[in-house]
């Protein structure tokens, strides 16, 4: 989720491996406006899940908590992952 929140600064896309590997296809959103606000752009979105249901709020164990259909454990594992793909577009 970290590699889908946008920087300020320009060629940011560009550089984020966001546009460089393929996401996971996902087919029409669900009349639900309560759907994940980074569905577009999120690397371990699920069809069927993502683009139809809600995400829930899950509590971290800092004391955030996060919208999505994922828990903190998967996502940290997905990061970790991803993190090598991108190399350099985070510091």
């Amino acid at each position: 989720m970290i590699h889908s929140v946008p920087e300020l600064r320009q060629g940011w896309l560009e550089t984020c491996g966001a546009t460089s590997g393929t996401l996971p296809p996902v087919g029409a959103r669900a009349a639900v406006p309560e759907l994940c606000t980074f569905l577009n752009r999120c690397p371990v979105r699920i069809d069927g899940l993502c683009n139809r249901t809600a995400p829930p709020r899950r509590s971290l164990d800092n004391g955030s908590e996060m919208l999505c259909h994922h828990d903190a454990a998967q996502l940290i594992k997905t990061q970790r992952g991803l993190a090598a793909q991108t190399t350099g577009a985070y510091a």
